[in-house]
């Protein structure tokens, strides 16, 4: 019974040593995900010139400042 008993204790210790890390490695991820969140965040507000021109440009009415705006981006802005 003893032996019993100790084999028990001995599983338990394992068994909430390994629910111990899983927890630890859960909210590493979270925080991970949430670090990146943010940092998609700020990069998406540090667009320079957003060229939201689909409808614009489907119908031909493009207008010439929104074009020259594109045009004076960044090469890598351009998405080409």
């Amino acid at each position: 019974m003893r032996k019993e008993a100790r084999k028990r204790k001995k599983l338990d210790k394992i068994g909430w040593g390994i629910v111990t890390v899983v927890i630890v490695l859960a909210l590493l991820s979270a925080g991970w995900l949430t670090y990146r969140a943010v940092q998609v965040a700020r990069l998406s507000r540090q667009v320079d010139v957003k060229v939201d021109g689909t409808k614009e440009l489907k119908s031909g009415r493009a207008s010439a400042k929104l074009l020259a705006k594109y045009a004076a981006a960044e090469p890598a802005d351009q998405g080409g």
